[in-house]
């Protein structure tokens, strides 16, 4: 086998490891719930977003309150839990340098 040739070798992980179908999930109170109305002629539609109030543990130690807005696909089930602590299932994406939050749809 040459320097560069690699082998391939198929292993099944299953029995081994449990990876579970959301690593982050983001822990917080529900704030509040509000609709935006579609607006075709800026061609976008409806959707409803959750505020959720959550903490950030910062490097030295100290908890940082952070708001996410979310949006969301069953807003009522956000709206019977305000003032509540949710788990919800989080994935991320960099925009313009930033990290954002998005809700995953189940």
């Amino acid at each position: 086998m040459s320097d560069h040739a690699m082998s391939t070798q198929v292993v099944d992980v299953a029995p081994l490891v449990s990876i579970p179908e959301n690593l982050l999930t983001l822990n917080g109170i529900v704030l509040g719930v509000f609709d935006r109305d579609p607006n075709a002629d800026k061609g976008y539609e409806g959707f409803s977003k959750v505020q959720i109030l959550g903490n950030t543990l910062l490097p030295n130690g100290q908890v940082q309150a952070s708001l996410h807005d979310l949006k969301v696909s069953n807003p009522e089930y956000y709206r019977q839990r305000q003032g509540q602590m949710v788990h919800v299932a989080v994935g991320t994406m960099i925009h313009a340098g930033a990290v954002l939050l998005y809700a995953v749809k189940k």
